[in-house]
């Protein structure tokens, strides 16, 4: 997210030169900074010329299509239009969502591969284990009436008020 700030900058024209643009991302980066990777946003900033509004909303686009394919501050190499008009809360909300996962993804909370925005929305559905002694096909009824016997067998006994009491 850091680096997108970078970008913006030169895009808003608060950066005033590509060089310094790419010493400030090769000092947020380090060592994984390059400029081929970052080429296709500088191109976008150079072809809108004078139009910062029209950078900067180049840039915003990379930026969040970059953000749903992966968790890396690498732009895509190209920008293509949206297929339909998407609302500018559900774009914020998509961008927060795929900010968060880096975060994550930083801080080693999630292992592996970072699951992208189609990922989370539509996850795989959930793979039986086998046999489990926590399987109730009988639902609430049938895990309510486990949890009973557990307590009584300990001395307690649950009352179908919902309250508990030490008498038979």
């Amino acid at each position: 997210p850091e680096a997108w700030q970078i970008i913006l900058d030169f895009a808003a024209g608060e950066i005033g030169s590509l060089p310094d643009a790419e010493r400030q991302l090769a000092a947020h980066l380090g060592h994984e900074f390059s400029v081929p990777q970052w080429k296709p946003a500088f191109d976008e900033i150079f072809k809108a010329e004078d139009d910062s509004y029209a950078a900067v909303m180049a840039i915003e686009a990379l930026k969040k299509k970059a953000m749903s394919n992966t968790c890396t501050t690498e732009p895509p190499q190209k920008t293509t239009t949206a297929a339909h008009a998407s609302l500018p809360e559900l774009e914020h909300m998509e961008l927060e969502l795929m900010e968060a996962v880096d975060v994550l993804h930083t801080c080693k909370c999630i292992q592996g591969t970072c699951p992208t925005l189609e990922d989370l929305l539509n996850p795989a559905d959930e793979k039986e284990i086998g046999e489990s002694p926590y399987c109730y096909p009988g639902g609430d009824d049938e895990i309510v009436e486990e949890v009973r016997r557990g307590m009584a067998s300990g001395g307690i006994l649950i009352g179908h008020d919902g309250g508990s009491s030490d008498e038979d």
